[in-house]
C-alpha cells in the first residue's frame, strides 16, 4: 500500500500559498497564449477538478469524462437541460415502445456525419457501440446496464429495434439517455486502439482538438453539427486545483466558469459582486463502502454500529458548512425512489454497546480514499467519530485513478468516495448487486438481488416506488454502505457569460452559452 501521503490536519490542506497560486495562474495563461488561433467566433474557458480518464464510453469514469463526452458524442435520445427525468430526440427523431415494453424501435437522423471525416452515422453504428458494451471482453463498467437486452436489429440504415427480455422503464433515460448510450464509431476505435481513449470520435456539437495531459483539453464547434451547436468556437477546459485557486482564476479571467465543490470557497464566491452564481442541488451522495467480506465488519451489529457512531450532521454543518443535508441513503433526494425513512441518529452510546455485543475491542479499520472535493475532510472527521466508540481508523489517501485500483484490488476495509446517478437502478444495480462485485459493488454486498431486479423491471410507477421503499429498509438493516451527505454545487461565472446553465448531472449546456461583447 502506497497512499500518497499521510493523512494531516485538514485546515493544512485549505492553505494554499498566494504567491504559488498567482505563479500557477501564470503558467496556465502562458500555456493558452501559446494553444493554436481559435476559430472565428467566441471562446470560453471552463474550470475542471481534473484530468480526463477516459473518454470512451464504455469507460466513462469521472465528472470531467462525464461533462466533455456529453458535447463530442450523442445518443439515440438525450436529457434536457437541467433534468435527470425528461427526455428528447437527439440521433433518433422518434421512437416507438412495442405494448408488453419490450421492443424499442428508433428513426434515425440521416446526413449525420461523424466528426474528422469518419463517413456518416447509421444504424450499424447504434448496434456496434450496444453490442460493445455488452461483450464481456469490452470491460465496461456498464454492462450491467445492458443485462437485459435481448438483441439489437437494424433495419437499413436508418432503423433500429432494441428487443429487451423483460420490460425495463427506466431504459430511456438511465441507459439510453445517459452514459452506457453514447454512439461510438466502429472504424474510430478500431482504429485508434489505446489512443482512442484521449483522442475520441462523436456526432456531438464540439469535436475534441486536442488534450494537454495536467493541464487542458480543448473542443473546437463542430461544424457539421446536425443541431445548433451555439455561438461558442472553441472551448477550453482548464485544469485547475484546488477551489481556492479555482476563484482566483475566475477573478482574473483565467477561467470564465466553474463549479465549486469546496463550501469555503462556495460561500466566497456568493459574496463575491463581479461573480455571477447559482446554487445547484446536486445527484451526488457521499457514501461509505463496508467490505463484508472482511472481519468485524461481516457483522451485521459493527456496521450497526459504525452507523449510530457516524455524526452526518456534523459533518453536514462544519465541513461543508451547511451546503449539504445528512443524508440517509445513497439515494440521492432528487432520483426517482427515495425514501426519506431512517432508522439512525448519532448515538455512540449505542454504537458503543452494538460493539460490545458482538465481541469487538480494540478494532481498527482501514479507510481509503481520494484526494478529491471534501473527502480527506470528511475522513478526518469520520475517523474521531469511529475514535470515540473504539474502533482506530488508518486514513489512507490515493490520487483517484489509484483509489480506484487500490479498491478494486479490495485493499480496503471502507472506502469514502461519491456517486451521482439519475435513477434508483443506477445506484443499486452496480454498487449492490452481487453481479457487480469485486467494484463497483465494493461492500460485497449480495442480499438483495431478488428485489434489485424486480424493481427493475416493474412496468407500474407505483410498484416500482414500493421496490425502492422495501430495498431500502433493507439497506438501514443491514447498512452495507454508510450514507454521510447530500452536497450542494455553485456554478459560477464570470459577467460576461450568458445562459450558461449546469444541471444536476454536472453538464454545461454549451449551445446556448455567449460571451457579452
Amino acid at each position: 500500500m502506497s497512499p500518497c501521503g499521510p493523512a494531516r490536519n485538514p485546515a493544512s490542506r485549505r492553505i494554499v500559498p498566494f504567491v504559488v497560486m498567482l505563479a500557477l495562474l501564470a503558467g496556465l495563461g502562458a500555456a493558452g497564449a501559446r494553444a493554436a488561433a481559435a476559430p472565428a467566433g467566441q471562446e470560453l474557458m471552463i474550470r475542471v477538478v481534473r484530468d480526463v480518464l477516459n473518454m470512451d464510453p464504455a469507460h466513462i469514469t469521472t465528472t470531467e469524462d462525464h461533462s466533455l463526452a456529453f458535447v463530442v458524442y450523442s445518443g439515440l435520445v438525450k436529457l434536457k437541460t437541467g433534468s435527470i427525468s425528461e427526455i428528447e430526440p437527439d440521433l433518433a427523431i422518434r421512437w416507438e415502445i412495442s405494448p408488453d415494453g419490450r421492443v424499442y424501435t428508433f428513426q434515425l437522423r440521416r446526413g449525420v456525419k461523424w466528426q474528422k471525416g469518419y463517413g456518416t452515422f447509421t444504424a450499424a453504428d447504434v448496434k456496434y457501440s450496444i453490442e460493445r458494451i455488452m461483450d464481456r471482453r469490452t470491460g465496461s463498467r456498464f454492462r450491467g446496464d445492458y443485462a437485459l437486452v435481448d438483441r439489437v436489429e437494424t433495419d437499413g440504415d436508418y432503423a433500429v429495434r432494441i428487443h429487451l427480455r423483460q420490460p425495463f422503464p427506466a431504459f430511456l433515460t438511465s441507459v439510453l439517455a445517459y452514459r452506457p448510450g453514447l454512439i461510438v464509431n466502429q472504424r474510430a476505435v478500431t482504429e485508434k486502439g489505446e489512443a482512442y481513449v484521449s483522442d475520441p470520435i462523436g456526432t456531438g456539437p464540439f469535436v475534441f482538438e486536442r488534450r494537454v495531459p495536467g493541464q487542458r483539453m480543448v473542443l473546437a464547434r463542430n461544424p457539421d453539427y446536425y443541431g445548433n451547436a451555439g455561438r461558442l468556437a472553441r472551448v477550453t477546459f482548464k485544469i485547475i486545483m484546488p477551489d481556492p485557486l479555482a476563484e482566483i482564476a475566475l477573478r482574473t479571467g483565467e477561467a470564465q466558469l466553474a463549479y465549486i465543490d469546496d463550501p469555503e470557497i462556495q460561500r466566497r464566491v456568493m459574496r463575491q459582486q463581479n461573480l455571477r452564481h447559482e446554487i445547484i442541488d446536486s445527484i451526488r451522495t457521499y457514501m461509505i463502502y463496508v467490505h463484508l467480506g472482511k472481519k468485524p465488519w461481516s457483522d451485521v451489529r459493527v456496521r450497526q454500529a459504525l452507523m449510530y457512531a457516524l455524526d452526518r450532521q456534523a459533518i453536514a454543518t462544519h465541513v461543508m458548512r451547511g451546503m449539504a443535508k445528512p443524508a440517509n441513503s445513497i439515494l440521492n433526494p432528487n432520483v426517482f425512489g427515495y425514501s426519506a425513512e431512517d432508522a439512525y441518529r448519532h448515538d455512540p452510546q449505542r454504537a458503543r454497546a452494538l460493539l460490545a455485543e458482538a465481541g469487538v475491542r480494540g478494532a481498527r479499520a482501514e479507510l481509503y480514499t481520494a484526494n478529491i472535493i471534501k473527502l480527506p475532510d470528511m475522513a478526518a472527521v469520520i475517523k474521531e467519530n469511529f475514535k470515540a466508540v473504539g474502533v482506530e481508523m488508518g486514513i489512507n489517501i490515493f490520487e483517484f485513478a489509484l483509489w480506484m485500483q487500490q479498491t478494486r484490488g479490495e485493499r480496503h476495509d471502507l472506502s469514502l468516495t461519491a456517486n451521482a446517478r439519475i435513477d434508483a437502478d443506477q445506484y443499486y444495480f452496480p454498487l449492490l448487486h452481487s453481479s457487480a462485485r469485486p467494484y463497483p459493488n465494493a461492500s460485497h454486498y449480495m442480499a438483495i438481488d431478488r428485489e434489485i431486479e424486480a424493481a427493475r423491471v416493474a412496468v407500474n410507477p407505483a410498484a416500482r416506488r414500493d421496490l425502492y421503499a422495501r430495498i431500502h429498509r433493507k439497506l438501514l438493516e443491514d447498512v452495507p454502505m454508510l450514507p454521510v451527505v447530500y452536497p450542494r454545487f455553485v456554478m459560477a461565472m464570470r459577467p460576461e457569460v450568458q445562459g450558461a446553465k449546469m444541471g444536476p448531472t454536472i453538464t454545461y449546456n454549451l449551445a446556448d452559452i455567449s460571451i457579452k461583447q
